[in-house]
């Protein structure tokens, strides 16, 4: 074991840094892609071409501060670099005609799904590239997706061998926790999740206040009378409406719309539950949608629109740009050391998300475990008991039958009988339990 024994900190070090190596190589690659698809003028700018701010806005964005400082976080980032190679793979075997790019390019995709299945999307993705930003025939584009369809194939095989299913495992999920939408009428499904999706919207372009918890509910249960969830309809029908009737003209807020949408829907909640509301890191893949169309309002339709020339960026822009940059990196660096631990990052956790029974819970735990057991000072132990008597009380009033706060709700009952030996009240907290 050594050094690197279970649960070493040097481990645990290596893996940070791991992240941090792969979610660069990631923001790198971006950019050679885009280089490709957004070529720059002859004299123009590199610090202020599509390829750069995009993947500028890539690598400052906050939302991205989970996947890289959670390590369990690197399988949306293999995912999506996986995918991301599969598209560099595809557009080489284009402009080289050599197989070799035709087998990598299935290859990679391959690894990315393997990951995980967000990758899938690329499916799509990746034909939808090469039509809009290629002479390539749809038959040619067919052809060059068929090693990606393999991919697909081969995952899905090797998912069901090990599951046994694909989607659903055939038993309903009773646990609130596990499935946030129990008790909820279809119309109430379909509203709170609409509500999600305006929330990933609001995000992107202000990533604040930021969590790891979106449990219920944190997330509320609304309906169609929510004016939110009605707006989020709206917005993503009207989105979708128009990149459908912009396709053909392969206009880029058009593309970047049809990246977004097959990005996200695989964690939507719309065609397969994922277990939870939402989640910021689901953000990770769809995001680079959006750092595109940053990217090519601000290279290309910013300029255009105050007639300034894209070779000489205006003044405006660039300290417009100068602005969103220096917000995205503080907003990264404050929320970083949120993950520093449980107690750290369960603590902003239940600042943030007031209303999940989850960040409640978790928070009691980590209070439990990493200040209460080893707490001496019997001052110091009652008031320990009294912050987890309030959160665990807070956590069990959104969710009654919640399994794991029960038995902390048992833990902090004996934590107070140890403080006040008032065997009356520990008797009673147990049976409540029980």
């Amino acid at each position: 074991v050594g050094i690197f024994g279970k649960g070493s900190p040097n481990l645990i070090y290596v893996s940070h840094i791991v992240n941090i190596l792969l979610y660069g190589a990631t923001g790198v690659l971006l950019y050679r892609i885009l280089l490709g698809l957004f070529p720059l003028k002859e004299g123009g700018r590199w610090y202020f071409g599509v390829p750069f701010i995009a993947s500028a806005f890539f690598v400052l964005h906050p939302l991205h501060s989970e996947c890289v400082a959670n390590i369990k976080g690197r399988d949306e980032i293999l995912a999506l670099l996986g995918a991301l190679a599969a598209l560099y793979a595809t557009l080489k075997y284009f402009d080289t005609n050599r197989v070799l790019w035709l087998i990598l390019s299935g290859v990679f995709l391959l690894l990315g799904v393997l990951s995980k299945e967000n990758a899938l999307t690329f499916l799509a993705v990746i034909p939808l590239t090469v039509y809009f930003f290629t002479n390539v025939s749809g038959g040619r584009n067919f052809g060059a997706s068929i090693p990606l369809l393999l991919a697909g194939l081969i995952f899905i095989l090797v998912r069901y061998n090990a599951l046994g299913y694909m989607l659903n495992h055939g038993n309903d999920t009773t646990d609130l926790m596990n499935n946030p939408f129990l008790g909820m009428t279809g119309g109430e499904r379909l509203a709170t999740i609409f509500l999600t999706l305006g929330w990933y919207v609001k995000l992107l372009f202000v990533p604040h206040p930021l969590t790891h918890d979106y449990y219920p509910y944190h997330v509320p249960k609304v309906g169609w009378s929510d004016w939110r969830a009605l707006l989020s309809l709206a917005l993503y029908l009207g989105m979708g409406i128009w990149a459908l009737m912009n396709l053909k003209k392969r206009r880029i807020p058009a593309y970047t719309i049809l990246f977004y949408l097959f990005t996200l829907s695989i964690v939507s909640n719309l065609f397969v539950s994922v277990g939870t509301f939402m989640n910021e890191r689901f953000l990770y893949m769809p995001s680079v949608a959006f750092c595109i169309l940053a990217g090519w309002f601000f290279a290309r339709k910013l300029p255009a629109l105050i007639k300034e020339s894209e070779d000489k960026p205006s003044v405006l822009g660039a300290m417009v740009l100068l602005v969103i940059a220096a917000l995205f990196a503080f907003r990264t660096v404050t929320r970083v050391p949120d993950w520093k631990d449980a107690m750290s990052l369960n603590k902003s956790a239940v600042r943030v998300s007031e209303n999940s029974a989850r960040s409640h819970c978790f928070y009691v735990t980590a209070l439990y475990k990493e200040q209460y057991i080893g707490a001496t000072d019997r001052a110091v132990k009652a008031a320990l008991v009294d912050t987890m008597e309030y959160h665990i009380k807070r956590s069990l009033e959104i969710n009654p039958n919640y399994g794991a706060a029960l038995i902390m709700k048992a833990a902090v009952a004996a934590a107070r009988f140890d403080v006040d030996n008032q065997l009356d009240k520990f008797f009673h907290q147990i049976e409540y339990v029980m």
